[in-house]
């Protein structure tokens, strides 16, 4: 069966030149719009296609997004990407990690977020308790069933009703910093051996921030991090550039 000429022309033609085109726009699966953008770095070689609500928040930051950066629907509609309804969130760093590269990612979250949030750096004096400790701990000694040593220090904020017992290396860490631990911090040991608790054995480490948080929420947890170990020493050699912001571009 001969095909006509018209039909020919139809498939032959790519993008504003072909019958089928449609503004470049195309609904995925899943509800999201995608735009035609073949210039874009994260459009596809064999359709150029970039989510729309990506392209809008783009044009409002002036760049390009960031590889650990999502944009949120306010509202839940996959295909409303009015600028008002649309917000950058921000993935978390890697968990359990030191405190020296905990700032330095904060200070990355600043520098990336810093003119775009109005947010004060929260005050710690209501979370951070002087390590006030009995010297007497020293001693009274005992090993935990999973290889830590325990020193029995009934006077210390996490011992309860059934147990006056802290970890040793919390213990080392705490007068180290002159205050007792936040709910957010673990100690970690260097050489992986539990009951070795030498200061220099020891590193003070933090969870993340919870996962998928605005850009506004991060920086607020950035800020937090910088106050919080700003005067903590740390190893030059585990610090991170901050990345450049690359400039949007068509």
């Amino acid at each position: 069966m001969r095909s006509s000429r018209t039909c020919d022309d139809c498939c032959t033609r790519h993008g504003p030149a072909s019958g089928n085109w449609r503004g470049g726009k195309t609904r995925t699966k899943k509800g999201y719009i995608l735009m035609r953008a073949l210039w874009h770095p994260r459009a596809p070689r064999n359709s150029g296609g970039v989510f729309e609500h990506i392209l809008v928040m783009e044009a409002a930051l002036g760049r390009y997004l960031h590889p650990d950066e999502t944009v949120h629907h306010r509202n839940g509609v996959k295909d409303d990407n009015r600028l008002e309804n649309l917000e950058l969130w921000v993935r978390p760093q890697h968990s359990g990690i030191r405190s020296s590269d905990a700032m330095a990612w904060a200070r990355d979250i600043v520098a990336r977020y810093g003119e775009e949030s109005t947010c004060e750096t929260p005050v710690l004096a209501s979370v951070v308790q002087p390590f006030e400790a009995d010297c007497s701990w020293r001693g009274f000694q005992r090993r935990h069933k999973a290889g830590y040593a325990v020193v029995y220090a009934p006077w210390h904020p996490r011992t309860s009703a059934k147990t006056t017992y802290v970890f040793e290396h919390i213990l080392v860490m705490e007068e180290s910093l002159g205050r007792y631990l936040l709910p957010d911090e673990t100690i970690h040991h260097v050489n992986g051996v539990k009951d070795d608790n030498r200061l220099e054995n020891l590193e003070l480490w933090v969870r993340p921030q919870p996962a998928g948080i605005r850009a506004s929420d991060a920086l607020t947890w950035a800020k937090t991090i910088i106050a919080r170990y700003e005067n903590v020493p740390s190893d030059e050699s585990n610090a991170v550039e901050v990345r450049g912001l690359a400039p949007l571009s068509e």
